[in-house]
């Protein structure tokens, strides 16, 4: 169920144009397209899955599995910090909704940080307190650069657009139409969308106001 989860939710967050920032060219749209006409659910899973991990990239996945598909991720060392100072999945995915409830921990799942390294995961107010994340704090700051994109799920937990204000110092909010996670941030590419190259000018010549440079 995971393994079903992470591709449901990577396909659209990870959907950059450049190939070197997505080898396998998986798309929200891409995924659309393959499944529009299949009823069979199991089909349409094996279609999510196989968008994401092509067989010719990826070779037989053993299922049960508790490791990472990240080659470059320590999971147990990750899921411990996690554990330990920042609960990042913490009312993510509550259960209830039309996903998979986020299964790793904290207040959802809070015995497995106990049983796994003897932890009591942190609560969310804590940390948002801890480390003056709240609300009202991040909506307070100055110079901070809120972006958001289209394609990414993380965008659906991510600070609301934030009051209009004359302090050009102030932080902004801006939401890339049709861009994957970050897309504006990582590397130009030739092929990169035109709302994606507008997105980089436009967070380029906000830090210039911010330094004073006009």
């Amino acid at each position: 169920m995971a393994m079903i989860n992470t591709a449901a939710y990577l396909i659209p967050q990870g959907s950059y144009n450049n190939p070197i920032a997505n080898p396998t060219g998986a798309s929200a749209q891409k995924l659309v397209n393959t499944t529009l006409h299949l009823t069979d659910p199991t089909q349409i899973i094996n279609a999510s899955l196989t968008t994401y991990y092509p067989p010719s990239s990826y070779p037989c996945i053993e299922w049960n599995s508790t490791e990472s598909d990240d080659p470059t991720l320590q999971k147990n060392t990750f899921n411990y910090l996690l554990c330990k100072y920042f609960p990042l999945s913490a009312n993510e995915i509550p259960a209830g909704t039309i996903f998979v409830p986020t299964s790793i921990q904290t207040e959802t799942d809070p015995h497995t940080c106990e049983t796994l390294y003897d932890i009591v995961a942190p609560t969310q107010e804590y940390v948002e307190t801890k480390y003056h994340i709240t609300r009202d704090e991040l909506v307070q700051a100055k110079r901070i650069l809120f972006a958001y994109n289209e394609m990414d799920p993380t965008t659906a937990v991510g600070v609301d657009p934030l009051p209009i204000t004359q302090d050009r110092n102030a932080s902004r909010y801006m939401f890339t139409s049709l861009s994957a996670h970050g897309e504006e941030v990582i590397a130009s590419y030739p092929g990169d969308k035109p709302s994606v190259v507008h997105a980089r000018e436009v967070q380029l010549q906000t830090i210039k106001e911010w330094l004073g440079l006009y």
